[in-house]
């Protein structure tokens, strides 16, 4: 798809919309499916905005299609994933449980996120990204226990990996998990939408 982001170069902020590049309007319904969706395409408009100098991106999340837990973004911007095994782990919902290293690029990119969202949820459990999302975006309820069992999963990788819990910070279910993930290796604020 084509799509495209706001970009001010006197601030050097790109305002980047979710629902453009891996939003759920942009699938039929037969193809909406959150175990193999991937924010990678919204981690693309990141990866592009930063090359033009970007210092701050302001990112909405709302509509997303994906459950992910951001793993798409982070892999867009040079993050590598490995199993248990040291298997190359490709970012989406269904492989977070699979996630057992998160390999970060030889110089993660010095950015700021200001994250757009109206929720509260957590990133897993009952009130989690899986839980209250995943069924709009295509989830069965054995898919969505799977989903949820994964960003349990990837939050005790990230835990162990950078001392960072994002388990229980509210606006992280947004969008799959997108915050999380961010919040994992980038300074990261969550703002009303």
């Amino acid at each position: 798809i084509s799509t495209c982001y706001q970009w001010q170069p006197e601030t050097k902020t790109a305002i980047v919309e979710m629902a453009s590049s891996s939003g759920l309007m942009l699938l039929k319904e037969t193809e909406r499916n959150p175990l193999v969706t991937s924010s990678y395409g919204t981690g693309l408009l990141i990866k592009n905005a930063i090359s033009k100098g970007a210092k701050k991106i302001i990112l909405g999340v709302g509509g997303s299609a994906t459950n992910d837990a951001g793993t798409g973004v982070l892999e867009a911007l040079g993050f590598q994933f490995a199993d248990a095994g040291g298997n190359w782990v490709k970012a989406c919902g269904k492989n977070l449980a699979l996630i057992d290293q998160i390999i970060p690029p030889v110089t993660i990119p010095d950015i700021y996120f200001e994250i757009a969202c109206d929720v509260q949820n957590v990133l897993y459990g009952p009130q989690g990204a899986a839980f209250v999302y995943a069924p709009q975006k295509g989830a069965s309820a054995l898919e969505v226990q799977l989903l949820d069992n994964g960003l349990k999963h990837f939050a005790q990788t990230v835990k162990h990996q950078t001392r960072k819990d994002i388990s229980a910070i509210r606006g992280t279910g947004a969008a799959g998990g997108v915050p999380a993930g961010l919040m994992a290796f980038f300074e990261v604020t969550i703002i009303s939408g």
